[in-house]
């Protein structure tokens, strides 16, 4: 089994003024979205460092701080799942903090083992 960090999640008041501090610190956008969960509308930007491969994920319009994996299979999480859309699944550490668990597609798993034995 191998999880991967996808991003590290924070909400923000306003987007526009944590766009420019991300980008005071080395960040540079790389996507901006909406996302409708239950009935909230969030407005994401998603920022690179470089040529980092974690991104951050700035979220405005109620959400919570949160770190994203990539895993293979909801499999060993599945009876923690508190919420989900698609192949995105939210579950809670020991200590309350939010996971966001995302199934690879069998193209993204390959991919990466492929990178990782180069």
């Amino acid at each position: 089994m191998s999880e991967t960090i996808r991003h590290i999640g924070f909400p923000v008041s306003d987007l526009k003024r944590s766009i420019e501090f991300y980008e005071g610190l080395g960040f540079r956008c790389i996507t901006y979205s909406f996302e409708h969960w239950g009935n909230k509308t969030l407005k994401i930007v998603k920022m690179q460092r470089g040529e980092e491969p974690t991104l951050i994920e700035l979220i405005q319009g109620g959400w919570f701080p949160h770190v994203s994996l990539d895993i293979d299979t909801i499999e060993p999480w599945a009876d923690q799942v508190e919420m989900s859309k698609g192949k995105t699944y939210f579950i809670k550490d020991l200590d309350g903090n939010r996971i966001e668990l995302v199934e690879r597609r069998k193209r993204d798993h390959n991919h990466s083992r492929n990178r990782h034995q180069s």
